[in-house]
């Protein structure tokens, strides 16, 4: 079983500045046991690892320093069952694979998977299975602070955007990259995705998935759409004070933590994929990022959530797949006049 949650962990009721800051940006494998060290989990992975990896690694990064842990997914065929459950601010998955039978062409491209907050690379473990099925190589990331990656401090994009160019680079060293790249992620991942893109001049497309405009902005009205008792106890001044204390703490400035430049920089194509009940991400953020964007196309997948939307893949996968077949492959995007 993989389990995730939204993205954001406002759980001090207590009105403890201090607390609410460590809460955004202390790295979340140390306020909560990664899913790979589950009994359970790590077994299945072990299995997977030894039957379909090509490489896992520890990748080197910064400043400030950390490690990132990766696996990557040749392309393959294998037999996948997938089945997830939802319930009100959590939802879970759970799927199965047989080992992957490997394709004997080389890959069509090659995709970074970057997984939403507070998850490991192995939430982005069904999609990979999918693109390798459609002749792609994957490469599954932990985030600093993420997973088996190390790091202290997350710090919203504004270091792991950075961090993403320097794995490219590991992996250009290392001959791994195949074909045209292309970075796909979710929420956070996928904020960091379009922010790394514009500081890599090799990715040729992104798919972003229900990304945020602004840290602080989803910082600020997430934890009280998951906590609505949170206004009784935590004013938005103090809410503030801990964004700013978060700051400190990670030594950044989440203030500054946005995405908007990134993707008015932006001259390769970028698929947004939106939920239409988003009430994190609202719409009328999402179409912010759309319409800076020289080169957007935009999906809205009908009766679905930001905790919904990623696990609920196989309902525009096949669209995910066509449009990089098109735009990332054939390079026969267009960029329309902003």
């Amino acid at each position: 079983m993989l389990l995730f949650g939204w993205p954001i962990c406002l759980v001090a009721l207590s009105g403890c500045t201090t607390y609410l800051a460590r809460q955004m940006v202390e790295a979340p494998n140390r306020l909560q046991t990664p899913a790979e060290k589950n009994p359970e989990i790590a077994a299945f992975l072990n299995r997977i690892r030894d039957d379909d990896f090509s490489r896992t690694a520890m990748v080197p990064v910064g400043p400030p320093p950390a490690q990132l842990s990766i696996a990557v997914l040749p392309p393959g065929n294998a037999d996948m069952q997938y089945e997830f459950k939802l319930a009100d601010h959590t939802a879970s998955m759970h799927f199965t694979a047989q080992p992957l039978q490997r394709y004997r062409a080389l890959p069509k491209g090659t995709i970074i998977l970057l997984p939403a907050f507070q998850n490991g690379k192995f939430m982005m473990l069904p999609w990979a299975f999918v693109f390798a099925k459609a002749g792609y190589q994957c490469v599954l990331v932990d985030l600093r602070g993420e997973g088996l990656s190390t790091g202290d401090w997350v710090t919203w994009g504004n270091v792991e955007s950075a961090d993403i160019t320097q794995l490219i680079q590991w992996l250009n060293a290392r001959n791994i990259v195949a074909g045209p790249l292309v970075l796909m992620g979710v929420s956070y991942g996928a904020s960091v995705a379009l922010r790394a893109a514009a500081l890599a001049p090799q990715v040729k497309a992104v798919v972003a998935v229900e990304p945020f405009v602004n840290a602080v902005d989803v910082i600020r009205h997430g934890g009280r759409i998951m906590f609505p008792t949170l206004g009784f106890f935590v004013s938005d001044v103090r809410l503030d004070e801990a964004i700013q204390k978060a700051s400190q703490l990670a030594n950044t400035n989440l203030e500054a933590a946005s995405v908007l430049p990134a993707a008015a920089a932006l001259d390769i194509p970028v698929l947004y994929i939106h939920a239409e009940k988003d009430r994190f991400v609202p719409t009328e953020e999402e179409q912010i990022l759309v319409s800076a964007t020289r080169d957007a196309d935009y999906i809205v997948i009908p009766d679905a959530n930001h905790l919904a939307l990623p696990i609920e893949f196989p309902k525009y996968q096949q669209r995910v797949l066509n449009w990089l077949a098109t735009k990332a492959l054939n390079n026969e995007s267009a960029p329309r006049p902003k």
